[in-house]
């Protein structure tokens, strides 16, 4: 997968959990962003996937000041993380240190617009109806349900 190339080197993206509890800023661009298809992040995202924001740890802060960040281990060499004030999930992380690599979820930025996936991983586990989404109704803000 490619970089992200709407995000230049300097640009800086701040973002937080739902109740900001949890800060997180992105300095340049990221090393990828992707769509992850598998059922561990449908399961944590509540939807049809997470679009992870991949990252070298040098580039990523997690600012979490009132210790809100808790861990869970989520496999054999991965954590995730989530605030536990919110329950915003944040992101997950590598247990080993030779894995340059931490990734955060792309909503938490307050400007994700930058951010545009450029790649898809585990598609074994994508809905098949994925790819009609086009085809559904679209409203631009929310609309009252029966």
């Amino acid at each position: 997968m490619t970089p992200s190339s709407a995000a230049a080197p300097e640009d800086v993206l701040t973002g937080s959990c739902l109740c900001g509890a949890v800060r997180v800023t992105l300095t340049g661009a990221p090393s990828d962003v992707t769509l992850c298809h598998c059922t561990t992040c449908q399961k944590t995202s509540g939807g049809a996937f997470a679009v992870a924001v991949g990252s070298r740890p040098a580039q990523l802060s997690l600012d979490d000041p009132t210790a809100a960040l808790r861990f869970w281990q989520s496999g054999p060499e991965t954590r995730r993380s989530f605030c536990s004030r919110c329950g915003t999930t944040v992101g997950f992380h590598f247990d080993d240190p030779t894995r340059d690599r931490i990734t955060v979820w792309r909503g938490l930025f307050d400007d994700p617009s930058t951010l545009i996936p450029t790649g898809q991983i585990w598609t074994d586990s994508r809905p098949d109806w994925i790819c009609r989404l086009d085809c559904l109704p679209g409203h631009p803000r929310g609309v009252r349900l029966p």
